[in-house]
């Protein structure tokens, strides 16, 4: 289910995940009374565990997962927490790096930026090869940050969604548009 989702490769181990879990359920003291599995599916073993007395569910469950559990175990649903830009906060945002796990916003993503002269030179200089149509399929689902613009250009003809671009409006030192 993990492999699926956005920036899959930043989620945290199951044994960091489930270290944390544990961590927070005895602070709270609900550890003794708690189960913790792994999900292969939507459903996991709250339609076959008799034990479990209750499932916990945000507002943007799937509904046809509410509709299998009605009258099977007692659904509680809980708030959604916002993010301090007034958003739904959400692991895969903390993943883009938009927000903090505590939902703080890193910058505020409305534009536009200005990078500091130190950084403009540094990135003004070449920073490795350039990819060609051959090595994109390579690429996969990484983030991906274009710096410059013919390499904005070339990523973008050839249809790769960038994550970030610097560009200037120059290509060799003369003016694109």
């Amino acid at each position: 289910m993990v492999k699926n989702k956005i920036l899959s490769r930043l989620i945290l181990s199951y044994n960091r995940r489930r270290k944390e879990i544990v961590s927070f359920l005895k602070k709270t003291k609900l550890f003794p009374r708690s189960l913790i599995v792994i999900l292969h599916d939507p459903y996991g073993p709250l339609l076959t565990n008799k034990k479990i007395e209750a499932v916990v569910v945000g507002p943007r469950v799937d509904e046809l997962v509410l509709k299998n559990l009605k009258g099977k175990i007692k659904i509680v649903k809980c708030k959604i927490i916002k993010s301090s830009d007034e958003r739904y906060l959400s692991s895969t945002r903390i993943r883009k790096g938009e927000v903090s796990r505590e939902g703080f916003l890193y910058l505020d993503q409305k534009g536009p930026f200005f990078l500091p002269l130190k950084l403009r030179e540094r990135l003004g200089r070449p920073l490795g090869k350039i990819s060609t149509r051959q090595t994109i399929p390579l690429f996969g689902r990484k983030t991906i940050i274009s710096v410059g613009d013919a390499s904005t250009r070339f990523l973008n003809k050839n249809k790769v969604k960038i994550d970030l671009a610097i560009v200037d409006l120059k290509i060799q030192r003369k003016k694109v548009i």
